[in-house]
Protein backbone atom coordinates (compact mmCIF):
# COMPACT_ATOMS: atom_id res chain seq x y z
CA UNK A 1 0.00 0.00 0.00
CA UNK A 2 1.61 3.33 -1.05
CA UNK A 3 2.25 5.74 1.84
CA UNK A 4 1.66 9.41 0.99
CA UNK A 5 2.59 12.58 2.88
CA UNK A 6 0.07 15.43 2.49
CA UNK A 7 1.37 18.92 3.36
CA UNK A 8 -1.52 21.42 3.37
CA UNK A 9 -2.23 24.25 5.81
CA UNK A 10 -5.97 24.58 5.07
CA UNK A 11 -7.75 22.08 7.39
CA UNK A 12 -10.72 21.49 5.09
CA UNK A 13 -8.56 20.72 2.06
CA UNK A 14 -6.15 18.61 4.11
CA UNK A 15 -9.04 16.48 5.37
CA UNK A 16 -10.60 16.27 1.89
CA UNK A 17 -7.38 14.95 0.35
CA UNK A 18 -6.91 12.49 3.20
CA UNK A 19 -10.43 11.04 2.86
CA UNK A 20 -10.17 10.82 -0.94
CA UNK A 21 -6.84 8.98 -0.85
CA UNK A 22 -7.78 6.62 1.97
CA UNK A 23 -10.92 5.70 0.02
CA UNK A 24 -8.68 4.81 -2.95
CA UNK A 25 -6.56 2.50 -0.81
CA UNK A 26 -3.62 4.77 0.03
CA UNK A 27 -2.03 5.16 3.46
CA UNK A 28 -1.68 8.85 4.38
CA UNK A 29 0.05 11.12 6.87
CA UNK A 30 -1.02 14.76 7.00
CA UNK A 31 0.81 17.84 8.31
CA UNK A 32 -0.04 21.54 8.24
CA UNK A 33 3.37 23.20 7.90
CA UNK A 34 6.89 22.81 6.59
CA UNK A 35 8.43 22.29 10.04
CA UNK A 36 6.28 19.23 10.73
CA UNK A 37 6.92 17.97 7.19
CA UNK A 38 10.69 18.10 7.72
CA UNK A 39 10.31 16.12 10.94
CA UNK A 40 8.20 13.44 9.23
CA UNK A 41 10.53 13.20 6.24
CA UNK A 42 13.51 12.74 8.55
CA UNK A 43 11.90 9.86 10.46
CA UNK A 44 9.53 8.13 8.01
CA UNK A 45 9.59 6.81 4.45
CA UNK A 46 6.94 8.01 2.00
CA UNK A 47 6.22 6.82 -1.54
CA UNK A 48 4.96 10.24 -2.65
CA UNK A 49 4.71 13.79 -1.30
CA UNK A 50 1.70 15.97 -2.08
CA UNK A 51 2.43 19.52 -0.92
CA UNK A 52 1.03 23.02 -1.00
CA UNK A 53 3.53 25.43 -2.55
CA UNK A 54 3.24 28.17 0.06
CA UNK A 55 2.97 27.26 3.72
CA UNK A 56 2.76 29.45 6.85
CA UNK A 57 6.43 28.87 7.72
CA UNK A 58 7.98 28.88 4.25
CA UNK A 59 7.88 27.78 0.64
CA UNK A 60 7.85 24.01 0.24
CA UNK A 61 9.28 24.33 -3.28
CA UNK A 62 12.74 25.34 -2.08
CA UNK A 63 13.04 22.64 0.57
CA UNK A 64 11.53 19.84 -1.53
CA UNK A 65 13.80 20.61 -4.49
CA UNK A 66 16.80 19.91 -2.25
CA UNK A 67 15.13 16.87 -0.68
CA UNK A 68 14.30 15.43 -4.11
CA UNK A 69 17.95 15.48 -5.19
CA UNK A 70 18.66 13.06 -2.34
CA UNK A 71 15.47 11.03 -2.94
CA UNK A 72 14.87 10.94 -6.72
CA UNK A 73 12.74 7.80 -6.40
CA UNK A 74 10.11 9.64 -4.32
CA UNK A 75 7.85 11.75 -6.60
CA UNK A 76 6.52 15.14 -5.55
CA UNK A 77 3.15 16.53 -6.66
CA UNK A 78 2.51 20.17 -5.80
CA UNK A 79 -0.73 21.93 -4.90
CA UNK A 80 -1.21 25.54 -5.94
CA UNK A 81 -3.73 28.32 -6.38
CA UNK A 82 -4.00 29.74 -9.90
CA UNK A 83 -1.71 32.62 -9.02
CA UNK A 84 1.14 30.34 -8.00
CA UNK A 85 1.52 28.34 -11.22
CA UNK A 86 4.90 29.98 -12.04
CA UNK A 87 6.20 28.54 -8.75
CA UNK A 88 5.12 25.09 -9.92
CA UNK A 89 6.78 25.53 -13.29
CA UNK A 90 10.02 26.27 -11.44
CA UNK A 91 9.48 23.24 -9.23
CA UNK A 92 8.91 20.98 -12.24
CA UNK A 93 12.32 21.94 -13.53
CA UNK A 94 13.75 21.06 -10.12
CA UNK A 95 12.28 17.56 -10.22
CA UNK A 96 8.64 17.70 -9.12
CA UNK A 97 6.50 15.22 -11.07
CA UNK A 98 3.46 17.46 -11.67
CA UNK A 99 1.24 20.07 -10.03
CA UNK A 100 -2.46 20.23 -9.19
CA UNK A 101 -4.54 23.40 -9.03
CA UNK A 102 -6.60 23.62 -5.87
CA UNK A 103 -10.17 22.87 -6.83
CA UNK A 104 -9.27 20.05 -9.24
CA UNK A 105 -11.62 17.11 -8.79
CA UNK A 106 -10.56 13.52 -8.20
CA UNK A 107 -10.67 12.80 -11.95
CA UNK A 108 -7.53 14.96 -12.15
CA UNK A 109 -6.01 14.22 -8.74
CA UNK A 110 -6.12 10.41 -8.71
CA UNK A 111 -4.66 9.74 -12.20
CA UNK A 112 -1.86 12.23 -11.51
CA UNK A 113 -0.89 10.52 -8.25
CA UNK A 114 -1.16 7.04 -9.80
CA UNK A 115 1.04 8.07 -12.74
CA UNK A 116 3.60 9.63 -10.39
CA UNK A 117 3.82 6.44 -8.33
CA UNK A 118 4.04 4.31 -11.46
CA UNK A 119 6.84 6.45 -12.91
CA UNK A 120 8.83 6.11 -9.70
CA UNK A 121 8.50 2.33 -9.74
CA UNK A 122 9.43 1.92 -13.37
CA UNK A 123 12.36 4.31 -13.09
CA UNK A 124 13.94 2.93 -9.94
CA UNK A 125 13.11 -0.75 -9.67
CA UNK A 126 13.05 -1.70 -13.33
CA UNK A 127 16.38 -2.05 -15.12
CA UNK A 128 16.80 0.16 -18.16
CA UNK A 129 16.77 -2.91 -20.38
CA UNK A 130 13.19 -4.17 -20.27
CA UNK A 131 14.42 -7.45 -21.77
CA UNK A 132 16.11 -8.50 -18.50
CA UNK A 133 13.11 -8.59 -16.16
CA UNK A 134 12.18 -11.38 -13.80
CA UNK A 135 8.49 -12.04 -13.31
CA UNK A 136 8.54 -10.15 -9.99
CA UNK A 137 10.07 -7.10 -11.67
CA UNK A 138 7.67 -7.37 -14.59
CA UNK A 139 4.72 -7.32 -12.18
CA UNK A 140 5.79 -3.85 -11.03
CA UNK A 141 5.90 -2.60 -14.61
CA UNK A 142 2.74 -4.38 -15.83
CA UNK A 143 0.29 -4.74 -12.91
CA UNK A 144 -2.62 -5.38 -15.31
CA UNK A 145 -0.99 -8.76 -16.01
CA UNK A 146 -1.07 -9.59 -12.30
CA UNK A 147 -3.07 -12.82 -12.54
CA UNK A 148 -1.03 -14.11 -15.49
CA UNK A 149 2.28 -13.28 -13.82
CA UNK A 150 1.16 -14.87 -10.55
CA UNK A 151 0.40 -18.10 -12.40
CA UNK A 152 3.66 -17.98 -14.34
CA UNK A 153 5.67 -17.44 -11.15
CA UNK A 154 4.47 -20.89 -10.09
CA UNK A 155 5.17 -22.41 -13.50
CA UNK A 156 8.61 -20.81 -14.05
CA UNK A 157 10.63 -23.09 -11.70
CA UNK A 158 9.28 -26.22 -13.45
CA UNK A 159 10.25 -27.64 -16.85
CA UNK A 160 6.73 -27.27 -18.29
CA UNK A 161 6.48 -25.99 -21.87
CA UNK A 162 4.66 -22.65 -22.03
CA UNK A 163 2.78 -21.36 -25.08
CA UNK A 164 2.28 -17.58 -25.16
CA UNK A 165 -0.62 -16.31 -27.26
CA UNK A 166 -1.45 -12.74 -28.18
CA UNK A 167 -1.42 -10.06 -30.87
CA UNK A 168 1.82 -8.94 -32.43
CA UNK A 169 3.71 -6.55 -30.16
CA UNK A 170 1.99 -7.37 -26.83
CA UNK A 171 5.26 -8.47 -25.23
CA UNK A 172 5.39 -12.23 -25.71
CA UNK A 173 9.19 -12.36 -26.03
CA UNK A 174 9.66 -10.10 -23.00
CA UNK A 175 7.40 -12.40 -21.03
CA UNK A 176 9.36 -15.43 -22.25
CA UNK A 177 12.58 -13.81 -21.04
CA UNK A 178 10.98 -13.10 -17.66
CA UNK A 179 9.98 -16.76 -17.35
CA UNK A 180 13.55 -17.80 -18.18
CA UNK A 181 15.11 -15.37 -15.71
CA UNK A 182 12.69 -16.57 -13.02
CA UNK A 183 13.39 -20.25 -13.68
CA UNK A 184 16.04 -22.63 -12.34
CA UNK A 185 17.65 -22.96 -15.77
CA UNK A 186 21.41 -22.43 -15.60
CA UNK A 187 21.93 -22.14 -19.35
CA UNK A 188 21.13 -19.31 -21.74
CA UNK A 189 17.88 -18.50 -23.51
CA UNK A 190 18.18 -18.66 -27.30
CA UNK A 191 15.45 -17.50 -29.67
CA UNK A 192 14.33 -18.32 -33.20
CA UNK A 193 11.65 -16.61 -35.28
CA UNK A 194 10.02 -19.42 -37.23
CA UNK A 195 8.58 -17.02 -39.82
CA UNK A 196 11.87 -15.36 -40.73
CA UNK A 197 13.68 -18.09 -42.70
CA UNK A 198 13.17 -20.69 -45.41
CA UNK A 199 12.71 -24.37 -44.52
CA UNK A 200 16.36 -25.23 -45.22
CA UNK A 201 17.75 -22.30 -43.24
CA UNK A 202 15.34 -22.92 -40.38
CA UNK A 203 16.48 -26.53 -40.07
CA UNK A 204 20.13 -25.47 -40.10
CA UNK A 205 19.55 -22.74 -37.51
CA UNK A 206 17.54 -25.01 -35.24
CA UNK A 207 19.51 -28.27 -35.42
CA UNK A 208 22.87 -27.23 -36.92
CA UNK A 209 24.73 -28.80 -39.85
CA UNK A 210 28.02 -30.47 -40.76
CA UNK A 211 30.56 -29.31 -43.31
CA UNK A 212 29.47 -30.12 -46.85
CA UNK A 213 25.82 -30.75 -45.91
CA UNK A 214 24.74 -28.28 -48.60
CA UNK A 215 26.19 -25.61 -50.85
CA UNK A 216 27.78 -22.98 -48.63
CA UNK A 217 28.22 -25.26 -45.59
CA UNK A 218 31.97 -24.75 -45.36
CA UNK A 219 32.24 -25.73 -41.69
CA UNK A 220 30.35 -27.54 -38.96
CA UNK A 221 27.77 -25.39 -37.19
CA UNK A 222 26.00 -25.88 -33.88
CA UNK A 223 22.26 -25.32 -33.90
CA UNK A 224 20.18 -23.38 -31.40
CA UNK A 225 19.03 -26.67 -29.86
CA UNK A 226 22.64 -27.35 -28.84
CA UNK A 227 23.15 -23.76 -27.66
CA UNK A 228 20.04 -24.01 -25.47
CA UNK A 229 21.44 -27.00 -23.54
CA UNK A 230 20.54 -26.58 -19.87
CA UNK A 231 18.66 -23.40 -20.67
CA UNK A 232 15.64 -22.25 -22.67
CA UNK A 233 14.72 -22.46 -26.35
CA UNK A 234 12.18 -19.83 -27.37
CA UNK A 235 10.37 -20.37 -30.68
CA UNK A 236 8.55 -17.23 -31.79
CA UNK A 237 5.81 -17.41 -34.45
CA UNK A 238 5.55 -21.15 -33.81
CA UNK A 239 2.49 -21.52 -36.05
CA UNK A 240 4.73 -20.65 -39.03
CA UNK A 241 7.05 -23.64 -38.47
CA UNK A 242 6.98 -25.80 -41.66
CA UNK A 243 5.40 -29.26 -41.30
CA UNK A 244 8.62 -31.19 -42.00
CA UNK A 245 10.33 -29.41 -39.11
CA UNK A 246 7.30 -29.92 -36.87
CA UNK A 247 7.89 -33.68 -37.07
CA UNK A 248 11.57 -33.28 -36.14
CA UNK A 249 10.74 -30.91 -33.28
CA UNK A 250 8.15 -33.38 -31.98
CA UNK A 251 10.74 -36.18 -31.92
CA UNK A 252 13.15 -33.91 -30.05
CA UNK A 253 10.55 -33.05 -27.44
CA UNK A 254 9.51 -36.68 -27.01
CA UNK A 255 12.88 -38.44 -26.70
CA UNK A 256 15.48 -35.66 -26.60
CA UNK A 257 17.19 -36.67 -29.85
CA UNK A 258 17.81 -34.80 -33.09
CA UNK A 259 20.02 -34.88 -36.20
CA UNK A 260 22.15 -32.06 -37.55
CA UNK A 261 21.70 -31.47 -41.29
CA UNK A 262 23.94 -33.89 -43.21
CA UNK A 263 24.93 -35.86 -40.10
CA UNK A 264 23.71 -39.48 -39.70
CA UNK A 265 24.75 -39.49 -36.04
CA UNK A 266 21.99 -38.64 -33.53
CA UNK A 267 22.59 -35.99 -30.89
CA UNK A 268 20.81 -35.34 -27.63
CA UNK A 269 19.65 -32.12 -26.01
CA UNK A 270 17.90 -31.07 -22.80
CA UNK A 271 16.27 -27.67 -22.51
CA UNK A 272 13.08 -25.88 -21.51
CA UNK A 273 10.77 -24.93 -24.41
CA UNK A 274 8.86 -21.66 -24.58
CA UNK A 275 6.88 -20.74 -27.69
CA UNK A 276 4.68 -17.91 -28.93
CA UNK A 277 2.29 -17.15 -31.76
CA UNK A 278 -0.26 -14.54 -32.77
CA UNK A 279 -2.31 -17.13 -34.65
CA UNK A 280 -4.88 -19.69 -33.55
CA UNK A 281 -3.10 -23.04 -33.63
CA UNK A 282 -6.40 -25.00 -33.47
CA UNK A 283 -7.38 -23.19 -36.68
CA UNK A 284 -4.02 -24.12 -38.21
CA UNK A 285 -4.62 -27.75 -37.18
CA UNK A 286 -8.04 -27.77 -38.87
CA UNK A 287 -6.38 -26.50 -42.07
CA UNK A 288 -3.74 -29.22 -41.94
CA UNK A 289 -0.95 -26.71 -41.31
CA UNK A 290 0.01 -27.73 -37.78
CA UNK A 291 0.39 -31.12 -36.13
CA UNK A 292 -2.09 -31.75 -33.34
CA UNK A 293 0.33 -34.00 -31.44
CA UNK A 294 2.96 -31.24 -31.46
CA UNK A 295 0.40 -28.74 -30.22
CA UNK A 296 -0.17 -30.79 -27.08
CA UNK A 297 3.59 -31.12 -26.53
CA UNK A 298 4.29 -27.37 -26.66
CA UNK A 299 1.48 -26.13 -24.42
CA UNK A 300 1.71 -27.73 -21.02
CA UNK A 301 0.60 -24.26 -19.92
CA UNK A 302 -1.09 -21.77 -22.27
CA UNK A 303 -1.21 -18.02 -21.67
CA UNK A 304 -3.36 -15.48 -23.51
CA UNK A 305 -1.81 -12.00 -23.23
CA UNK A 306 -4.38 -9.19 -23.56
CA UNK A 307 -3.70 -6.30 -25.96
CA UNK A 308 -2.24 -3.06 -24.64
CA UNK A 309 -5.52 -1.16 -25.14
CA UNK A 310 -7.03 -3.28 -22.34
CA UNK A 311 -4.14 -2.57 -19.94
CA UNK A 312 -4.28 1.15 -19.04
CA UNK A 313 -1.90 1.07 -16.08
CA UNK A 314 0.62 -1.03 -18.01
CA UNK A 315 0.41 1.50 -20.82
CA UNK A 316 1.32 4.40 -18.54
CA UNK A 317 4.11 2.47 -16.82
CA UNK A 318 5.64 1.38 -20.13
CA UNK A 319 5.34 4.93 -21.45
CA UNK A 320 7.36 6.20 -18.50
CA UNK A 321 9.97 3.49 -19.02
CA UNK A 322 10.35 4.43 -22.69
CA UNK A 323 10.53 8.14 -21.76
CA UNK A 324 13.35 7.40 -19.32
CA UNK A 325 15.21 5.27 -21.85
CA UNK A 326 14.89 7.79 -24.67
CA UNK A 327 15.80 10.71 -22.39
CA UNK A 328 18.99 8.92 -21.43
CA UNK A 329 19.82 8.05 -25.05
CA UNK A 330 19.19 11.57 -26.33
CA UNK A 331 20.60 13.33 -23.23
CA UNK A 332 17.37 15.31 -23.08
CA UNK A 333 15.52 15.93 -19.80
CA UNK A 334 11.94 14.74 -20.22
CA UNK A 335 10.29 13.59 -16.99
CA UNK A 336 6.91 12.28 -18.08
CA UNK A 337 3.51 13.08 -19.59
CA UNK A 338 0.95 15.70 -18.75
CA UNK A 339 -2.39 14.36 -17.56
CA UNK A 340 -4.03 15.20 -20.87
CA UNK A 341 -1.31 13.44 -22.84
CA UNK A 342 -1.91 10.40 -20.64
CA UNK A 343 -5.61 10.57 -21.46
CA UNK A 344 -4.83 10.52 -25.19
CA UNK A 345 -2.64 7.44 -24.76
CA UNK A 346 -5.33 5.62 -22.77
CA UNK A 347 -8.03 6.51 -25.30
CA UNK A 348 -6.14 5.08 -28.29
CA UNK A 349 -6.61 1.46 -29.48
CA UNK A 350 -2.89 0.66 -30.12
CA UNK A 351 -3.06 -1.84 -32.98
CA UNK A 352 0.73 -2.20 -32.83
CA UNK A 353 0.70 -2.65 -29.05
CA UNK A 354 3.99 -2.12 -27.16
CA UNK A 355 6.10 -1.77 -30.32
CA UNK A 356 3.91 1.07 -31.50
CA UNK A 357 3.88 2.71 -28.06
CA UNK A 358 7.68 2.69 -27.92
CA UNK A 359 7.83 4.41 -31.32
CA UNK A 360 5.25 7.04 -30.33
CA UNK A 361 7.01 7.84 -27.05
CA UNK A 362 10.46 8.06 -28.65
CA UNK A 363 9.06 10.50 -31.22
CA UNK A 364 7.37 12.59 -28.51
CA UNK A 365 10.50 12.81 -26.35
CA UNK A 366 12.47 14.08 -29.34
CA UNK A 367 9.80 16.62 -30.37
CA UNK A 368 8.76 18.05 -27.02
CA UNK A 369 10.19 21.41 -26.00
CA UNK A 370 9.35 21.00 -22.31
CA UNK A 371 10.12 18.54 -19.55
CA UNK A 372 6.67 16.95 -19.89
CA UNK A 373 5.18 15.50 -23.08
CA UNK A 374 2.14 17.53 -24.15
CA UNK A 375 -0.77 16.46 -26.41
CA UNK A 376 0.74 18.40 -29.33
CA UNK A 377 3.84 16.18 -29.11
CA UNK A 378 1.77 13.08 -29.92
CA UNK A 379 0.87 11.95 -33.47
CA UNK A 380 -2.40 12.85 -35.17
CA UNK A 381 -3.91 9.37 -34.96
CA UNK A 382 -4.08 9.62 -31.17
CA UNK A 383 -6.01 12.89 -31.41
CA UNK A 384 -8.32 11.44 -34.07
CA UNK A 385 -9.16 8.50 -31.80
CA UNK A 386 -10.45 10.88 -29.16
CA UNK A 387 -12.99 12.44 -31.55
CA UNK A 388 -14.21 9.35 -33.41
CA UNK A 389 -16.06 7.47 -30.69
CA UNK A 390 -19.34 9.25 -31.22
CA UNK A 391 -19.77 9.82 -27.49
CA UNK A 392 -21.65 12.89 -26.31
CA UNK A 393 -19.16 13.23 -23.46
CA UNK A 394 -16.11 15.39 -24.03
CA UNK A 395 -13.61 12.73 -25.05
CA UNK A 396 -10.72 14.82 -23.77
CA UNK A 397 -12.03 14.48 -20.23
CA UNK A 398 -10.46 11.98 -17.87
CA UNK A 399 -13.97 10.88 -16.89
CA UNK A 400 -14.71 9.78 -20.46
CA UNK A 401 -11.40 7.96 -20.80
CA UNK A 402 -11.86 6.26 -17.44
CA UNK A 403 -15.36 5.02 -18.27
CA UNK A 404 -14.14 3.81 -21.66
CA UNK A 405 -11.41 1.75 -19.99
CA UNK A 406 -13.87 0.36 -17.43
CA UNK A 407 -16.17 -0.83 -20.19
CA UNK A 408 -13.24 -2.38 -22.06
CA UNK A 409 -12.16 -4.21 -18.93
CA UNK A 410 -15.68 -5.52 -18.32
CA UNK A 411 -15.93 -6.68 -21.92
CA UNK A 412 -12.54 -8.38 -21.70
CA UNK A 413 -13.54 -10.23 -18.51
CA UNK A 414 -17.03 -11.13 -19.80
CA UNK A 415 -18.66 -8.94 -17.14
CA UNK A 416 -16.69 -10.32 -14.18
CA UNK A 417 -16.37 -7.21 -12.00
CA UNK A 418 -13.68 -8.58 -9.68
CA UNK A 419 -11.54 -9.63 -12.64
CA UNK A 420 -12.17 -6.24 -14.28
CA UNK A 421 -11.11 -4.44 -11.10
CA UNK A 422 -7.91 -6.51 -10.98
CA UNK A 423 -7.22 -5.71 -14.64
CA UNK A 424 -7.71 -1.99 -13.98
CA UNK A 425 -5.58 -2.08 -10.84
CA UNK A 426 -8.36 -0.79 -8.54
CA UNK A 427 -10.42 -2.22 -5.70
CA UNK A 428 -13.82 -3.80 -6.33
CA UNK A 429 -15.52 -1.11 -4.19
CA UNK A 430 -13.91 1.60 -6.31
CA UNK A 431 -15.16 -0.08 -9.48
CA UNK A 432 -18.73 -0.22 -8.17
CA UNK A 433 -18.55 3.45 -7.18
CA UNK A 434 -17.27 4.49 -10.59
CA UNK A 435 -19.96 2.46 -12.35
CA UNK A 436 -22.59 4.14 -10.18
CA UNK A 437 -21.18 7.57 -11.08
CA UNK A 438 -21.30 6.87 -14.83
Amino acid sequence: MPHLLIIEDEPSLRDLYRRLLVQEGYSTTTVANLTDAKTRLATETFDLIMSDVRLPDGRSVDYLATWYKQNPDRPIVLLTAFGNIPDCAKALKAGAYDYLVKGDDDNRILPTLAAALASAKSATIMPQDVQANTLDQLLILTPNLGLILSQLSKIAPTDLAVLLLGDSGVGKEVLAQAIHHSSKQKGSMVSLNCAALTLELLESELFGHVKGAFSGAVADKKGLVSMAEGGTLFLDELAELPLPLQAKLLRLLEDGSYYRVGDPKPHRASFRLLAATNQSIPDQISKGLFREDLYYRVNDFEVQIPPLRDRPQDLLNLSQLFIDQTSKETKKKVDGLTTYAQALLIGYHWPGNIRQLRKVIRRAVILTEGILIEPQDLPAELHDAGTSTGSTINNWSLEAMEQQQIQRALAHTAGNKQAAADLLGIGIATLYRKLKEA
